[in-house]
């Protein structure tokens, strides 16, 4: 059986995503595959840097129906060309491991995080929306 969560328990868990990455949150884009986690924590960053793109303040507002809508997410210029592979939400720009709140997958066409096209040097990285649904079967 799968689990299922009352609304307020899956807002409570988005929420709490918000309070974790503070006034001062990154999304930064990278080359390769997620580097993951041991024992709990996040692994070092790996591949290349693509963007580092600084998030509002909030981050989002509270989250509904177990949906967390980020609030806008500041442009930034590519640092380096590359497929993006995955991405990292910190509490810092160019946080270690430690500040890494998030990560998923990223690509072309598919991923968590979905490009229209590869990330060009000096190019306009944009996010136009991001949201993240609390499972409930």
């Amino acid at each position: 059986m799968a689990l299922s969560y009352k609304d307020t328990t899956r807002n409570a868990r988005l929420d709490r995503l918000t309070t974790d990455l503070g006034a001062t949150a990154y999304l930064e884009i990278f080359t390769g595959s997620p580097p993951g986690k041991a024992a709990g924590t996040f692994n070092a960053d790996s591949g290349t840097k693509l963007a580092s793109l600084a998030c509002s303040n909030p981050v989002a507002g509270g989250s509904s129906a177990g949906v967390l809508t980020f609030s806008t997410i500041t442009s930034a210029t590519g640092l380096a060309s590359g497929t993006p592979g995955y991405f990292r939400f910190k509490t810092a720009q160019n946080g270690a491991a430690s500040t890494v709140i998030i990560e998923g997958d990223a690509a072309v066409g598919s991923g968590s995080l979905n490009f229209s096209s590869t990330i060009a040097s000096g190019g306009t990285v944009s996010i136009t929306s991001a949201t993240i649904t609390e499972g409930n079967a």
